[in-house]
């Protein structure tokens, strides 16, 4: 985050008890999910549940998992 600049507007919390997570999501402004390993995981969907727009890889899985969701946003792996 420092060599690119964003320290000061990004939070990187590690591992965080299961209680803590709707909080630290909703106090989020987006939620990046850029692993190209794992597709269709509930996190993305965590979020939107909180209000929070994920961005996340396009694969079939994801992009079927939100649906047409206008809170997601898919990028390619070449945009990440």
């Amino acid at each position: 985050a420092g060599a690119a600049g964003v320290a000061d507007g990004v939070t990187f919390t590690g591992w965080v008890a299961h209680h803590e997570v709707q909080r630290l999501l909703a106090a989020a402004d987006v939620f990046l999910f850029p692993s190209i390993r794992e597709f269709g995981g509930a996190a993305p969907l965590e979020a939107m549940a909180v209000g929070v727009p994920p961005v996340v890889v396009d694969c079939p899985r994801d992009s079927v998992a939100m649906g047409s969701a206008s809170s997601a946003f898919f990028i390619s792996i070449g945009e990440m």
